[in-house]
């Protein structure tokens, strides 16, 4: 499946945070070779391996947040994680080179966090300009 902490700070990279949030909505919607081994460098949001980042690799996200590593690709059961981000500025994002996540904000409130999470839970989607770059919220909270 998916591998998203290839682009995180080792103290974050055992939980699955607000930045994998980000992360997958990023990649929403795009397609991925879905046999990526373990060690595939950079963020691959894909986790089920089906072939396309969607509703069900959310599932997964939603469902272990906060707790499990995602260390355990190949190394046997999850265990618990620490230092998660539950909340990061989009500001805050690219200035740590994070650009691509200020996509998840999807509330437009300058934050991405568990509100934005629900807001991706509600149908929303962010709209994407052709270099990534978000030119709102559509959807059923969008403007």
């Amino acid at each position: 499946g998916g591998n998203l902490d290839a682009w995180k700070a080792d103290g974050n990279a055992d939980v699955i945070d607000i930045l994998d949030f980000g992360m997958f909505v990023s990649q929403f919607g795009m397609a991925l070779d879905p046999n990526t081994p373990c060690g595939t460098a950079g963020p691959h949001a894909d986790i089920n391996g089906d072939g396309v980042v969607d509703g069900a690799d959310f599932v997964f996200i939603s469902q272990n947040f906060m707790e499990h590593s995602k260390n355990s690709c190949c190394d046997g059961p999850a265990q618990l994680g620490d230092t998660p981000i539950v909340q990061i500025s989009v500001k805050e994002a690219r200035r740590m080179g994070w650009g691509e996540l200020a996509v998840a904000d999807l509330n437009n409130d300058g934050m991405i966090d568990a509100d934005d999470m629900a807001a991706f839970m509600a149908g929303a989607r962010p709209e994407v300009g052709t270099k990534g770059q978000s030119r709102g919220v559509r959807g059923s909270l969008g403007n």
